[in-house]
């Protein structure tokens, strides 16, 4: 763990959790989790359902590609958007309507997340679908790294399976570019 002086100055919560096992050094799998639909009262609709603000996702994908170059970044919002055009949505058919497809989804998503080396969360608000990415990582014994702001960061989700928090996307910025060469995190 940094010290407290650096990790309030970086952002990042001294509080975290020592779990996880190390960073892989170069080309490591990251999969992208956080708030997407949270209650279905957005104004985005992204994959033709109400969510909220996506923008975060460009955000952590280029702080972990400035940390490792050859990363490669699961994002199940593009998962969706895969399995949208598979399923002919926007021709005429509505989205997500049928509970088989979102079952299937989302089972897809949470193995995605268990599946990759380290899970990174965000957190604004709690996530009932993020909370399922976590626990899965984590019980598959993956590095978990949440950027839960303000209040979030005392979400029991949050203290249970996240190595570290982070305050936001700059201070996760900081310690991807400092661990990047397969630092423990735990």
């Amino acid at each position: 763990m940094i010290a407290s002086a650096a990790a309030a100055s970086t952002g990042m919560i001294a509080h975290a959790p020592s779990i996880g096992p190390a960073i892989k050094a170069g080309g490591a799998t990251y999969f992208l989790s956080g708030v997407m639909g949270g209650s279905q009262t957005a104004s985005s609709k992204s994959l033709g359902i109400p969510m909220e603000s996506q923008d975060y996702r460009g955000q952590i994908r280029a702080a972990i590609l400035a940390a490792d170059e050859a990363a490669n970044i699961v994002d199940p919002l593009e998962m969706g958007a895969v399995r949208g055009r598979e399923l002919g949505f926007g021709e005429g058919k509505p989205s997500w309507t049928d509970d088989a497809d979102v079952r299937k989804l989302f089972a897809e998503v949470v193995d995605a997340a268990a599946a990759a080396d380290v899970v990174v969360s965000y957190l604004p608000t709690a996530s009932m679908g993020s909370a399922c990415e976590l626990h899965a990582a984590h019980a598959a014994h993956k590095t978990v790294l949440c950027i839960a702001p303000g209040a979030m960061a005392q979400n029991w989700v949050v203290r249970s399976f996240s190595a570290r928090t982070f305050e936001d996307i700059p201070a996760l910025a900081w310690f991807l570019k400092e661990t990047r060469g397969g630092a423990d995190v735990a």
